[in-house]
């Protein structure tokens, strides 16, 4: 079984690696080009960032952004502008890299803070995964962070693979939505902890809360104004509304979302939604590219 999972993961892999490779390599290029109505395209000038594998806006400061690398790269945040200019770093003390897919920020009571996700699981090896929580400091800033709060997360069902992560705030949970090559997409949630200002650690085992119905989900976002929550794969992002404030995140998943294509840049794993409901997304490749798709018109 796990022989089969390999070749059809490679093989997957492989044809979306020729379908991006087909399409437009630089981010110039694919503004001129492409169909998704990505503006203001740039290219993230720290030439350290190569495979920006998760995306969180700044709450401390307008117009910012933080990213990371995929797996193999140091334990380090990397603060940018919305012009692609670095502005700053984040080392995280004590904590392995290991395969950091996501990231999220958000405000808890009054602190603006971030969330990184070590989920990463190809093929299904993984008893546990880490989430690491710690208040965000300046953007313009670098330096080091000693306080993280570290979950360590058990799936009720076993191992998966995971690149989607998101805070929601409302309900005070962390949502996670497995990676799968099959439209069977598992949703998980934990709840949110209260902030401690301190290094804390806990295990936990997530709730799985329903399924979505769509492949190789590698990027997630909450509109902080809304509620809509937003998936990504490698070529269109899907919003699947909130019609309620407090109704539960299985009943909003069960909708048909609306989707919105993508540029058709090299592998886009990272989604982020700024304070008017606009969306930021990177993508792997050096130098990686910043672009914005403009809010929704049907928004409610």
């Amino acid at each position: 079984m796990m022989d089969c999972y390999r070749f059809i993961l490679a093989a997957t892999m492989l044809i979306l690696g020729l379908m991006a490779q087909s399409g437009v390599g630089s981010a110039e290029e694919s503004q001129n080009s492409d169909p998704s109505g990505v503006l203001d395209v740039v290219s993230l000038s720290d030439l350290e960032v190569t495979e920006s594998s998760g995306l969180a806006v700044s709450w401390r400061r307008d117009g910012h952004f933080w990213t990371h690398n995929d797996s193999g790269g140091k334990p380090r945040l990397y603060a940018f502008d919305s012009g692609g200019q670095k502005s700053g770093h984040l080392d995280l003390d004590s904590v392995p890299s290991g395969d950091w897919e996501d990231m999220a920020s958000f405000v808890d009571e009054g602190t603006p803070r971030l969330l990184v996700a070590d989920c990463g699981d190809n093929l299904a090896t993984r008893r546990s995964v880490k989430l690491y929580l710690l208040d965000e400091p300046d953007p313009i800033e670098s330096g080091t962070c000693d306080r993280i709060q570290t979950l360590t997360i058990v799936y009720p069902d076993g191992p998966r693979d995971c690149e989607a992560v998101a805070v929601d705030c409302d309900r005070r949970q962390i949502v996670m939505i497995a990676k799968s090559v099959l439209p069977v997409c598992g949703v998980y949630v934990v709840a949110l902890p209260s902030r401690v200002a301190g290094r804390t650690k806990k295990r936990v085992t997530a709730t799985r809360v329903g399924t979505i119905t769509m492949p190789m989900v590698t990027a997630m976002d909450i509109d902080p104004k809304t509620g809509d929550l937003w998936l990504t794969n490698y070529f269109q992002a899907f919003r699947f509304p909130r019609a309620q404030r407090d109704a539960p995140i299985g009943q909003q998943i069960s909708v048909v979302p609306t989707t919105r294509e993508l540029p058709r840049w090299r592998q886009i794993e990272s989604i982020a939604i700024d304070r008017v409901g606009d969306l930021w997304i990177t993508s792997e490749g050096t130098p990686a590219p910043l672009g914005r798709l403009p809010a929704m018109d049907d928004k409610p």
